[in-house]
């Protein structure tokens, strides 16, 4: 690493390596990376420099004179002192400590990648796992521990090249995954059902690491700028069940859980639904149930080894998870039943499996709507209240009554908050009787409401 170093009252110089500095030494250190607008400098922590150096793979960088940061343009900065390591921006007062490598490097990388992404408006980045098989990635998303990283590590001690692990970059006009060159870290200690194979692969290839997480250095994962189509995504489902087993889940389903693990907030709302709904139309969508990780690594080098992948998966039984807003910090708040309510003509709308997306006027939210919901929405082309629709639903579904019109009730509160609906400036009516309703039996029995993520 070639860098620019300053250690006072020293002039600069043009130095080679990482340089070992003591804590009094007061020796500093500035590079960009390219793509990102802020540099970073570095005071007496050469540990941190050399566990990024371990970390990122494929990342261009320049050495900023020390002139810059004295001229007090935007920076982070990480220091090393006696309590560990402080991490400060210059557009932010907090700070941050760390009492490890690890961990200042992790932060750093998420740090980085923000920076990246909120200088490349036309990036979408995905908190995601993603390998590349035969040409193609297998992309996998689920909740907090569904086992995305440790899955993608054991994938890269079987040989496969790992695009993510955390964060996904999607680029181009067909939004492929672009790797970000961040190896995979994993949580200590490793699961139980862990073989004696990965755990010896983990031990040969152990980078920085404290009590809670372990980097890989490993070059089976990608460098950055890395792209491949992607051919599948797998939403984890880890629970107790015998073997492993990959079900088809709808296209809505995957979906929900791609725009709730996207971080390029910046991005406006219709673009991100038509982006990845795009990857949806092209991709296999699926759901891999599984409790044991040797099973669940075996199943998917199975299914995945040669594409096109088969597709003859069973369907997944069980409804999918319903309605759920994204990114809306607004309370929700109880609307009048008998005050009259209309679509908001400005709100982008997207179908997906008979279920609608809608983005929010300001771009900034998106919420998804159940079967319940779209048929709610396409009702209120025109005018109607509340308690009309909780009387057109309880006659078209009378097995449902008993809560009906608490989901009109909460759907209506989300739209509301969301800026979905509009008031309709007619004045409030009485909830008129049903005319041929029939029609709209198809929308579904009434189940989950729209809510805040």
């Amino acid at each position: 690493m070639s860098v620019v170093t300053r250690t006072h009252p020293m002039p600069v110089a043009q130095v080679a390596g990482i340089d070992v500095a003591g804590i009094g030494t007061e020796q500093v250190t500035a590079v960009r990376f390219d793509g990102v607008a802020f540099p970073v400098v570095f005071q007496n922590c050469p540990a941190v420099m050399e566990g990024l150096r371990r970390v990122l793979h494929g990342w261009r960088y320049q050495p900023v004179p020390p002139s810059e940061i004295d001229a007090g343009g935007s920076h982070i900065e990480i220091a090393r002192d006696r309590r560990g390591y402080r991490t400060t921006t210059t557009w932010s007062a907090d700070e941050l400590r760390n009492a490890s490598v690890a961990s200042t490097v992790c932060n750093l990388t998420v740090d980085l990648a923000e920076g990246l992404i909120a200088a490349n408006r036309d990036l979408l980045c995905l908190h995601c796992g993603a390998a590349l098989l035969d040409g193609r990635l297998v992309v996998f998303a689920g909740s907090g521990r569904a086992g995305k990283s440790t899955l993608v590590g054991r994938l890269a001690a079987a040989g496969v090249t790992i695009f993510s692990d955390d964060l996904l970059l999607l680029a181009g006009p067909e939004d492929h995954g672009r790797s970000l060159g961040i190896r995979g870290r994993l949580r200590l200690p490793l699961p139980e059902g862990c073989g004696a194979d990965f755990r010896r692969f983990v031990a040969g290839h152990s980078g920085p690491r404290d009590s809670r997480y372990l980097y890989l250095d490993t070059s089976r994962f990608a460098n950055f700028g890395a792209s491949a189509p992607i051919g599948a995504v797998v939403v984890l489902d880890r629970r107790p069940v015998a073997g492993a087993h990959l079900v088809a889940a709808g296209r809505s389903e995957a979906l929900q859980h791609l725009i709730r693990r996207n971080v390029a907030r910046e991005a406006p709302a219709d673009a991100i639904v038509d982006r990845l709904s795009g990857i949806m139309e092209r991709a296999h969508c699926l759901r891999l149930e599984y409790s044991d990780l040797e099973d669940a690594t075996s199943l998917i080098l199975n299914t995945f080894g040669v594409w096109p992948a088969d597709c003859a998966i069973p369907s997944a039984v069980g409804a999918a998870p319903a309605a759920a807003g994204n990114g809306d910090p607004r309370p929700v708040k109880a609307v009048r039943r008998d005050k009259l309510y209309r679509r908001n003509p400005d709100v982008t709308v997207r179908e997906i499996d008979g279920e609608l997306f809608l983005a929010s006027v300001e771009g900034q939210a998106i919420w998804h709507l159940n079967a319940l919901g779209a048929g709610v929405w396409n009702l209120l082309a025109e005018p109607h209240s509340p308690a009309e629709l909780i009387h057109m639903l309880t006659v078209a579904f009378p097995e449902g009554s008993g809560r009906i019109a608490q989901d009109v009730d909460q759907l209506f509160a989300g739209l509301s908050a969301g800026g979905l609906v509009i008031a309709d400036p007619l004045p409030s009516r009485r909830a008129r009787p049903v005319r041929g309703q029939g029609g709209h039996r198809g929308s579904g029995a009434p189940s989950d409401k729209v809510h805040r993520r």
